[in-house]
Order: C-alpha cells, then sequence, then structure tokens
C-alpha cells in the first residue's frame, strides 16, 4: 500500500505554490485517524539532487517539538504521479506571514501586546532549537538564566524560515473578525 493512499486530497492550501522544491501544498485527511494534513508536492528535480531527502530528514530530525512542524509521512516514489509528497502536520493559523496579512486585511490590532510576545517567544524557541538541537524546556531555562544555550553534541544545525505559531485557534479568531 503507497503512502498516497492512506490520504485523501481535500484541496489546495491557501498558501497553494511557491517555496523551495514546491509543485503545490493540498489539504488531505488521513483515512484511518481522521486527522487534516498537508501535503507538500516536490519536484522530480529536487529529489533527484537529494534536496527533498534532506528537508525530510530535517522534520524527522526535529520530530516532537511544539513549535517546528511535525513531518507524518513521506514518499519520494514519482515515476506514477510526477512528484514526491511531504504529509506534515496542519497549522491551523498557518505561516506568520500570513497571520499577519488576515490582521493587515481586517485593519485589525491586538488588544494588548501579550499575543505579540507569546508569537516572539515560539520563534525564538524554535529558532533556538533548529540551531541546537535543545527541547524548548531546556531553552526557556538558558534564556531565564540569560545564558546561551549549548548545541547538543552530535546536532547539526538546521537553517530554516517556515516556523509556525502553536496558538490554540479559538484564541486567535477572537481577535481576526
Amino acid at each position: 500500500m503507497s503512502i498516497r493512499s492512506k490520504f485523501t486530497p481535500l484541496n489546495e492550501a491557501t498558501q497553494g505554490v511557491g517555496g523551495a522544491c514546491n509543485l503545490g501544498i493540498f489539504l488531505t485527511r488521513h483515512h484511518r485517524t481522521g486527522t487534516i494534513c498537508v501535503e507538500k508536492r516536490v519536484h522530480p528535480r529536487a529529489i533527484d539532487k537529494g534536496d527533498a531527502e534532506t528537508e525530510a530528514n530535517a522534520m524527522k530530525q526535529c520530530d516532537g517539538h511544539p513549535n517546528i512542524i511535525a513531518l507524518h509521512s513521506y514518499t519520494l516514489e514519482y515515476r506514477n504521479t510526477s512528484y514526491g509528497s511531504l504529509f506534515m502536520q496542519h497549522a491551523e493559523l498557518g505561516s506568520l506571514d500570513a497571520l499577519i496579512t488576515r490582521f493587515r486585511d481586517h485593519r485589525t490590532a491586538l488588544p494588548d501586546e501579550g499575543f505579540v510576545w507569546k508569537i516572539l517567544c515560539d520563534c525564538a524557541v524554535g529558532l533556538a532549537h533548529l540551531q541546537t538541537g535543545q527541547d524548548a524546556r531546556t531553552t526557556r531555562q538558558h534564556a531565564s538564566n540569560g545564558t546561551d544555550v549549548p548545541r547538543k553534541h552530535g546536532w547539526d544545525p538546521i537553517f530554516h524560515r517556515d516556523l509556525k505559531v502553536s496558538v490554540p485557534c479559538k484564541n486567535i479568531l477572537q481577535h481576526t473578525r
């Protein structure tokens, strides 16, 4: 059974096409669990060059961090479909730039700065993990103490620009209406 057969495509995601290796972003539903996932379709060129495998490996390396999108499964087989697929966690709020755009389009301001500090803190903790491999708790402890977060032994730093906000959807929606 192929990995793709475990998912039903629902529709193209709002972010659509763009970014490295990307032939399209689609919302999908996992058959067994009903979980909504994101399918990123990757170009055969990115697979052949090893870029898609590198991306999947980096996501697996970060698995379980609360501020980094999880990779559920993937296939880089493209002979029958002309693309590979990465099936990832669906972030209900989307990317930070999309969230900012929604506020701008609604001409809405935040009622207080607490939400902005939450976003900045989540981004900082996620970035620290990508650079050091340390978990969120360790990173926060070092931040509270004003000390550098040490890199885990053997950790290869990851440079990525796609961190998501981890805020319950109900909390933000009241601000965007």
